[in-house]
């Protein structure tokens, strides 16, 4: 049985309009293994050849550890693949080793066995069963992207469902990059289903407003939370990583991690430079409240 004062404590919170219930979101290409043969120059290899074992162990211990320090309520990440995360894997030791306790994964992975996921904090964070999870495919219309839309509600019953999506968009084709974004939203229950949605992008802020990919986003109501000071989130040196809340949905508080050294990118020593990608992660603390500006943390 639970402590009767915590409960009583808990209905008083959950009865008293004023409260707004916090949550920690992160976003992180986390670089899937088979996308690093673009990056033999950085990581020594032969052309078009792929990091060594030894190298993609060294860079999954570092983004666990990395992501093991954050311990955000709800990961949306990218680029994750079956020698990160097996199709199977639900708990227990990942294939690096590691540990990542306490995370359900939600996944949807292309051919290649890579795509995008959305982790629940099990103490935080448990499945909406009334609403199916929206697993996006990889298709000619989202650009062989995928994306994974997950409706979620709180373990301690404060506040509603709120929609976790994962995406990762094709860089330099903007009517896919649009069209993953509008399955997506398609994904929400409804319009006023509060939503955090983030990813890979593959373009800036200025791209997507002037290319009108955002559109589907605005469209639903959704606005980009700025990175602080606009900081760049890749090798580029451009906030290509990006994520959007609903009005009901208050950044209170951002952050992005290191950028890898140019030179070598996530290969680079010593590794305390980086935390094993070439994307830094993106984490927002967010207040789920009735709506309010965007702006408290754009400086």
């Amino acid at each position: 049985m639970g402590d009767p004062a915590s409960e009583t404590s808990l209905q008083a919170l959950r009865e008293d309009v004023s409260f707004q219930p916090e949550l920690t979101v992160v976003s992180w290409n986390i670089l899937a293994h088979i996308h690093t043969v673009w990056d033999f120059e950085r990581h020594g290899g032969a052309k078009k050849s792929r990091e060594t074992k030894e190298q993609r162990q060294r860079r999954h211990e570092l983004i666990l550890k990395r992501l093991n320090a954050l311990r955000p309520e709800v990961a949306l990440l990218q680029e994750v693949d079956v020698t990160f995360m097996p199709l199977d894997w639900q708990r227990g030791p990942l294939p690096c080793g590691a540990l990542l306790e306490g995370y359900t994964p939600y996944r949807s992975y292309n051919s290649g066995q890579e795509g995008t996921a959305v982790l629940l904090r099990d103490d935080a964070w448990q499945l909406d069963r009334s609403i199916d999870t929206s697993y996006i495919g990889a298709t000619a219309a989202s650009g062989w992207k995928t994306g994974v839309v997950v409706h979620a509600r709180r373990v301690d019953g404060l506040g509603g469902t709120v929609a976790f999506a994962s995406v990762h968009l094709r860089w330099g084709a903007p009517d896919e990059q649009r069209g993953l974004l509008a399955m997506a939203m398609a994904g929400r229950r409804g319009e006023t289903e509060p939503m955090v949605l983030g990813g890979d992008f593959n373009s800036d802020p200025e791209e997507l407003a002037a290319a009108g990919i955002e559109a589907p986003l605005l469209a639903g109501g959704l606005r980009r939370v700025p990175t602080p000071g606009g900081r760049p989130t890749d090798l580029s040196g451009k906030a290509v990583d990006n994520l959007y809340v609903s009005p009901a949905l208050v950044p209170r508080a951002a952050e992005v991690g290191p950028v890898a050294p140019l030179a070598r990118g996530p290969w680079s020593l010593p590794p305390a430079e980086h935390d094993g990608s070439d994307h830094s992660w993106l984490r927002v603390q967010l207040a789920l409240t009735g709506g309010g500006p965007l702006s408290a943390i754009a400086a």
